[in-house]
């Protein structure tokens, strides 16, 4: 416990050095499981979603888990539930990267959100790279996300209203075979639409 409080201590750990042996230290201190302390801290917030209180149990296991907390990381036992646990499970390349020390807690919850592989591997490699602050990860997981969550109607229509500027300003209505085919597709799209 003691050797565990002390690299605790030190300056160089990222928040997923921390947040792991904070647990280990809970585990040691309170001879529990980490699933014990899971549910502890899920049971702590459901009493406060309710607006009542944990059972006595529950209650002085939260108070040893706090007082541990406040010692290591000078948190609250809700904060390291919401900020912290989500770390541990953040995507592989995303948590291997923070181990690595390559890229600050909050770059990395952001990126964790881009759910294709290819992508966030792209991204996170360019964010390294490059440094990038958070707004602009922020702005390129944006177009990412609504290049990919586009649904396919909205996607035609904007191609059919492109289209339908670029006729306008063609000339291909000068040439009597475009403007044949372009009358014959048009015919197609109003038999089509019909129904």
């Amino acid at each position: 416990q003691l050797s565990l409080f002390e690299n605790l201590q030190r300056e160089d750990l990222n928040p997923v050095e921390e947040t792991e042996g904070v647990l280990e230290l809970l585990t040691l201190c309170l001879e529990c499981e980490r699933r014990d302390i899971y549910r502890a801290l899920a049971q702590l917030a459901t009493a406060h979603k309710r607006g009542s209180k944990p059972t006595e149990n529950i209650a002085r296991f939260i108070d040893e888990i706090d007082k541990i907390l406040k010692l290591t990381l000078g948190i609250t036992p809700d904060s390291f539930r919401t900020s912290r646990l989500p770390l541990l499970k953040l995507p592989a390349d995303v948590l291997e990267v923070m181990r690595e020390g390559k890229l600050e807690y909050t770059k990395a919850r952001a990126i964790a959100r881009v759910k294709d592989d290819e992508q966030r591997q792209t991204l996170l490699d360019q964010a390294i790279a490059k440094n990038m602050p958070l707004t602009e990860i922020q702005s390129r997981i944006k177009v990412m996300t609504e290049q990919t969550e586009s649904p396919p109607d909205r996607v035609l229509a904007q191609r059919w209203v492109e289209l339908g500027r670029r006729l306008q300003r063609s000339h291909a209505w000068r040439d009597r075979q475009k403007r044949d085919r372009i009358t014959q597709l048009l015919n197609e799209l109003e038999q089509l639409t019909a129904g």
